[in-house]
């Protein structure tokens, strides 16, 4: 038989070619700016002239994930911001409604700490995997039945999907660092 997929969820995922020359500089300049006790902070890496570099190749790979999608429109980031997870921090599963696209870029990950979840926009209110929250990770399932997917925090990695898609992250076990700028993007 041969299987239509009618209506995935692309995400996209890029590795940052530069990330060795930025990570240090990017550290410094985003260690002087006031963090909330969760690690979030209100500065707006978009509009920041100290990481037009970053910012550029964002963009360029948005432009990516755009055309693949064949969307006309142009697209601009209409806001950003920073988190520096502290260890038991966490993001409760939600969505950026009133946004097209959304990125999150790891500045520094590491690959052994809480992963960044998205979840099957379609419940299956049959559940004909027999998933329960005691198995939902070991489930067996593919690209037609994924009820969420899991993406390790990984030094340099972007990570793009539609705003409506729903994710969050588990609280963070681990010490290491995990420091994340986030876009929320829209029509020009």
């Amino acid at each position: 038989m041969k299987l239509h997929l009618c209506f995935p969820s692309a995400i996209g995922i890029s590795n940052c070619p530069f990330i060795d020359e930025i990570q240090g500089p990017y550290k410094e300049i985003i260690s002087k700016y006031k963090y909330e006790d969760n690690g979030f902070c209100y500065e707006s890496p978009h509009l920041k002239k100290e990481f037009k570099k970053l910012n550029n190749w964002i963009q360029s790979e948005l432009q990516e994930y755009v055309k693949a999608h064949e969307y006309t429109d142009e697209y601009e980031c209409k806001e950003s911001w920073l988190l520096d997870y502290k260890r038991g921090s966490s993001q409760d599963k939600h969505n950026h409604s009133g946004f097209m696209m959304s990125v999150l870029f790891f500045l520094e990950g590491h690959e052994h700490d809480s992963e960044l979840t998205f979840f099957n926009p379609v419940e299956d209110m049959m559940n004909p995997l027999n998933v329960t929250p005691q198995n939902r990770k070991g489930e067996k399932t593919n690209d037609i039945t994924h009820q969420s997917v899991f993406f390790p925090p990984k030094s340099g990695e972007l990570i793009v999907w539609r705003s409506y898609l729903m994710h969050g992250i588990q609280p963070k076990i681990q010490e290491c660092k995990r420091i994340v700028f986030t876009y929320n993007f829209g029509r020009k």
